[in-house]
């Protein structure tokens, strides 16, 4: 009798330890929406032929363009990747003498959307404070200089998260399809800079860094 209780015991250490092992993997690979692809990703590769010259003028966000976040959640050891998104965004550019000479853009921070509700209110009511802070904001702050339609280019400006504003350089790739001018952009952030604690969520927690993603499709 002592020996069978005895395997009883082993097999539920056993299974157990198992579970502790594998219990991750499979919320990651099961329960957890793959992350969208990056928003570079979305520039076409059928890029249309365009002059500098001929962009010049005013551009507005369109149709097709979203915004959000690329975050970590770490899971007993085991990374999850998640991605937030809103198509609440809006803001223009305005080129002159090939040259990007200012660029505003807004998001809704409140509409960003993963694909777990708990885990956007948390981010809403918790990290940041959308009641309070609403908008997610980049200005840019030096003009750039344009010298093809599609290329990456280096772009310096403001950006505000949670009502804090930090000066940035961030990459952004730009092309051109369809009369429209795309631009894209994965701009790494560290949520203590703006004032943001990293969630902490019992077994899951959120590493300190993520990315503000951001693709924009442009009109005239």
């Amino acid at each position: 009798m002592k020996n069978k209780l005895l395997v009883v015991i082993i097999i539920v250490v056993v299974i157990g330890g198992i579970g502790a092992v594998i219990g991750p993997k499979i919320y990651r690979d099961y329960f957890v929406k793959k992350a969208d692809k990056s928003p570079e990703s979305k520039i076409s590769d059928n890029q249309d032929t365009v002059k500098v010259a001929d962009l010049a003028g005013e551009w507005h966000v369109g149709d097709g363009s979203y915004a959000g976040y690329r975050v970590n959640e770490v899971l007993n050891g085991t990374d999850v990747t998640v991605t937030g998104r809103t198509k609440k965004v809006s803001g223009n550019i305005v080129v002159k003498n090939k040259t990007l000479e200012s660029a505003t853009i807004n998001l809704k921070v409140a509409d960003i959307k993963t694909d777990a509700s708990k885990r956007d209110d948390y981010f809403r009511t918790k990290a940041l404070e959308t009641s309070k802070y609403p908008d997610a904001t980049f200005v840019l702050s030096q003009p750039v200089k344009l010298d093809k339609g599609a290329a990456t280019y280096n772009v310096t400006g403001t950006m505000m998260i949670h009502g804090v504003k930090k000066m940035l350089t961030i990459p952004i790739k730009t092309g051109y399809h369809n009369q429209r001018v795309q631009l894209a952009s994965s701009i790494p952030v560290t949520f203590k800079d703006f004032n943001v604690n990293a969630p902490s969520l019992g077994f899951v927690k959120v590493e300190d860094h993520g990315k503000v993603e951001v693709f924009l499709s442009l009109t005239k």
